[in-house]
């Protein structure tokens, strides 16, 4: 795995409409799986906290902006 730290300068948001499914994944292998929902990443404290939320799609429109 190569080394690339990746320089965010400043709190951003990122929405794909094409995601409907997330995984994480640690050493032991998948740790949660989701489908049927829309992902949005969500990078503060200059790129140092990633947060991810998840909003199922069944439930679209009571949480989106």
């Amino acid at each position: 795995m190569s080394n690339n730290n990746m320089k965010v300068s400043a709190d951003r948001r990122i929405r794909d409409k094409n995601i409907n499914r997330f995984e994480l994944i640690d050493e032991t292998g998948r740790v949660v799986v989701k489908y049927d929902v829309s992902v949005e990443l969500n990078y503060q404290d200059d790129g140092k906290t990633l947060k991810v939320f998840l909003k199922d799609k069944k439930l679209r429109g009571h949480h989106e902006n």
